[in-house]
């Protein structure tokens, strides 16, 4: 997947560089998970201990204490594990680490139903 990953350009890939200009609210918190090094390594601007880190791992197992962030997105998260099961654990992990009132945002992508002509 992270092979793939490279043939594809902005919007649809993000840049360390775009997750860099984001603003976000002081004292923000960002963890990333990827379930592969050269993924993480790719896009990642850097570590800044305590308010950004990036780690390989998985999303039914975040490694991070219950009820510990407001906000996870995940982009093309929920299409890297397989449906039903990995997405029911995918919200389960969710649930477990989000606060009361947090938000989980997804963005999924799907395959048209027709081929594009040329």
């Amino acid at each position: 997947m992270a092979r793939l990953y490279w043939l594809t350009g902005a919007p649809l890939r993000p840049s360390g560089k775009d997750i860099l200009l984001l603003r976000w609210p002081e004292r923000s918190r960002l963890l990333a998970v990827d379930g592969s090094f050269a993924m993480v390594k790719g896009v990642w601007p850097c570590d800044l201990p305590v308010a950004r880190v990036a780690v390989c791992g998985a999303w039914s197992s975040l490694p991070v204490a219950s009820q510990s962030f407001d906000v996870i997105t995940g982009d093309g998260s929920a299409n890297c594990v397989s449906f039903p099961e990995g997405l029911q654990k995918l919200a389960e992990e969710a649930h477990r680490v989000l606060r009361p009132g947090g938000c989980l945002l997804l963005r999924c992508y799907t395959r048209p139903d027709f081929k594009k002509e040329p």
